[in-house]
């Protein structure tokens, strides 16, 4: 954040990452408030990259705190769904082959909606 205001323009800011803030931050609100103007971007993915909700991450917390702080950039759904055509693509790895891209995208969506 020190790096943003020593270069104080609009289009340089922070992102959030749920996924690694989980691994790196003791308190993912905290650090999103900490943020604040500077936050222009927040990638959405689960502890495990699975179904948002599905697992450990404060997706309530963040969504409270993204409101207050009037957030109004950009909140993407990342995950690793499966998919039998992509044999070699991460998804093949680590996600949980009942679970699609489509599914962590529209359930994902669903459950952040859940939460206004």
């Amino acid at each position: 954040m020190a790096l943003c205001d020593a270069i104080d323009h609009p289009r340089v800011g922070v992102t959030i990452d749920t996924f690694h803030a989980n691994i790196e931050e003791k308190d993912l609100p905290q650090a999103i408030s900490s943020a604040g103007r500077r936050l222009k971007h927040v990638h959405a993915s689960e502890n495990d990259r699975g179904l948002l909700g599905s697992g450990h991450v404060d997706f309530p917390g963040i969504i409270r705190t993204l409101r207050e702080i009037g957030y109004s950039g950009s909140l993407m759904i990342e995950g690793f769904g499966y998919s039998p055509e992509e044999t070699t693509a991460p998804g093949a790895l680590w996600a949980d082959i009942h679970v699609s891209p489509a599914d962590i995208a529209f359930q994902g969506a669903q459950y952040l909606a859940s939460l206004r």
